[in-house]
């Protein structure tokens, strides 16, 4: 499922996998099995257990992004950290 920065909702036929090879990389960050993110839509990061981070974005999703430590220091260079 797609979501919009306007809340509209999409059926994909794609994987996650082909869709983040469809994304600008320096636009679209794959936060974790469930997520692929927009630098546009992220509205604050904070520090979460062991090292992982938590996203909360607009629109607001019904599941929490975590990041996980593994790629938290990925997402930091990503946003330019």
């Amino acid at each position: 499922m797609l979501k919009t920065n306007k809340g509209e909702r999409h059926v994909l036929n794609y994987t996650l996998e082909e869709v983040e090879g469809f994304l600008d990389d320096k636009k679209y960050f794959r936060a974790n099995r469930q997520f692929i993110i927009n630098v546009k839509s992220i509205k604050e990061v904070h520090h979460w257990f062991n090292g992982k981070l938590k996203v909360t974005t607009n629109p607001v999703t019904e599941t929490e992004i975590i990041i996980s430590r593994e790629r938290a220091a990925d997402f930091k260079k990503w946003m330019g950290e």
